[in-house]
């Protein structure tokens, strides 16, 4: 059952390299998939040694108990959401890049739920949270997922100097935030939450609605609603946010123009 989820993994990466070689030159390929790799392996390093809220018992060739597969997937996902992203918003200021970083995260929320889905239940890998009611993923995974892209792309942004190196501060408060999430310690992940709310309010407000939704699907086990409910009000979030960012874009553009 592995070999289905191996050879389409390489053979997708592969084809991301050709891509990214041909369109964007050799020099971007390999600082966004060299640093993708490392940023990926180091994030399920933490994850294995640390929250184990996850693992892979038979993925073959692994380091210091991390499938070599695994940060290659989040290279592949990083790769998507940067091109999808950038067909709609380009990442030339520092208000552009804090909107691309947000618009990358989501993409990868919206394919986290049938990769989740279709690993789980082929038993690639086993998720302390592994009811996949209705046949589908928990939500709480998009959380992971969220917040990876996140860290992921603020690191990147401000190692190509498109970000300046204070917001290299909100990406290490995103990883406490998560590892907070993780371990349950959730009021005062809000707190923190709250104080970016003052600086950052957009990624304040994506934050909460998750935060929100969390918390909510923890009360949901008493009201018996089911996890597809949660799924589906946090994709309508994540393309309302888009749609009405990208409305407010074009009204700044034509009020500029007049």
């Amino acid at each position: 059952m592995l070999e289905a989820f191996i050879i389409p993994v390489v053979i997708a990466f592969v084809a991301e390299i050709v891509h990214s070689t041909l369109t964007k030159g050799w020099k971007f390929t390999l600082e966004f998939f060299a640093g993708g790799f490392l940023f990926g392996f180091v994030r399920e390093l933490i994850a294995a040694s640390y929250l184990k809220q996850y693992g892979f018992p038979d993925m073959p060739i692994q380091f210091l108990n991390v499938p070599i597969f695994i940060p290659v997937g989040w290279v592949f996902t990083f790769y998507l959401a940067y091109e999808f992203t950038n067909k709609i918003i380009k990442p030339s200021t520092e208000a552009n890049c804090r909107t691309f970083i947000i618009f990358a995260a989501f993409f990868s929320t919206c394919i986290c739920i049938p990769i989740e889905t279709a690993a789980m239940n082929m038993n690639w890998w086993w998720v302390v949270l592994s009811d996949t009611s209705g046949n589908i993923a928990v939500f709480h995974l998009m959380r992971g997922w969220l917040y990876t892209t996140m860290v992921f792309f603020y690191i990147y942004f401000v190692a190509k100097k498109n970000l300046s190196l204070k917001q290299l501060m909100l990406a290490f408060v995103l990883v406490i935030i998560f590892c907070m999430w993780e371990l349950n310690i959730y009021i005062r992940s809000f707190l923190i939450m709250l104080v970016i709310f003052t600086v950052y309010k957009e990624i304040a407000v994506v934050l909460m609605a998750y935060a929100v939704a969390e918390y909510c699907g923890m009360m949901s086990i008493l009201f018996f609603i089911p996890n597809w409910i949660f799924v589906t009000i946090l994709f309508v979030f994540n393309f309302t946010f888009i749609l009405v960012k990208l409305h407010s874009r074009e009204a700044k553009h034509q009020f500029s123009t007049v």
